[in-house]
């Protein structure tokens, strides 16, 4: 994990988890990167481009208003059955725009700590860790991976008015949302007239997802899946066209919601 706080969703993720299958948490690796990848505001402008409009206002709603309860930030020692876990601080490197290696004592300490890693918040991992620890590394993707790969979650499904999405905990390798599936939980969206709704079923789905992953993995008859994998949508892709089509699903969502008007462009980008 990159931070020291998670998103609530996780958060209760993970309580769930620890209540309901018979596990134990021994050990968090938060890691930060070596080289700053962040940029500017004009360079993040120019990669934006005409997205940086909805960028802009989702700021400004969660700067007065806050972020929707799913996404509110948790402290990793505040999550019932973490709180006394040792913690193993690190550096990774960066290979390329997108990866992250871990050092070999790092890889040391996990493979000796843990049969399962769990990986969130700091991009795609490369390298040893991926085969070391006995089950793999497990992540979360919100979304049908034959469908929607890349980011953010939901939210082309959102666009294009589909009526169904989905949350998968996969087994992680070098590809992007590659990895054999492991557990996978449908989201009917069909009637979900903004992002964020679309977010909040998808995190809602979550909640006990991983616990039936690790269910699966003990289970010796279980085949993992490995998905034939859809397109990747990248922050290319945001051109005007789809910009002005979100704002206008997010228009029509808000007026047959009828939510605050502070709230009406938020979603968790």
């Amino acid at each position: 994990m990159g931070n020291e706080a998670v998103p609530e969703w996780l958060a209760r993720s993970l309580e769930t988890t620890l209540e309901t299958s018979n596990v134990e948490v021994s050990l968090v690796v938060q890691a930060k990167a070596s080289s700053s990848n962040s940029v500017g505001l004009l360079s993040d402008i120019s990669k934006k481009k005409s997205w940086t409009i909805v960028a802009i206002l989702q700021k400004v709603s969660e700067t007065l208003f806050g972020p929707p309860g799913y996404a509110k930030p948790r402290k990793i020692g505040d999550i019932n059955g973490i709180e006394d876990v040792p913690c193993h601080r690190t550096t990774v490197t960066s290979p390329d725009e997108y990866g992250f290696n871990f050092d070999d004592e790092t890889i040391d300490v996990v493979t000796n700590a843990a049969d399962v890693v769990l990986h969130f918040g700091i991009g795609i991992l490369r390298g040893d860790i991926l085969d070391r620890p006995k089950y793999g590394i497990l992540g979360f993707h919100h979304g049908d991976l034959g469908a929607y790969r890349g980011g953010p979650p939901g939210l082309w499904e959102f666009i294009h008015g589909r009526p169904e999405t989905g949350v998968t905990v996969q087994q992680f390798t070098e590809t992007l949302d590659g990895g054999a599936v492991l557990a996978f939980k449908p989201v009917n969206i069909r009637n979900a007239g903004r992002w964020r709704e679309v977010r909040r079923r998808q995190c809602e789905a979550a909640k006990s997802l991983l616990s039936t992953a690790l269910e699966n993995l003990r289970d010796p008859e279980f085949q993992p899946v490995n998905p034939e994998l859809g397109p990747i949508y990248s922050t290319d892709q945001r051109n005007w066209r789809v910009t002005l089509k979100y704002i206008y699903r997010e228009i029509v969502g808000r007026a047959r919601s009828h939510t605050l008007l502070g709230n009406w462009l938020y979603s968790d980008a």
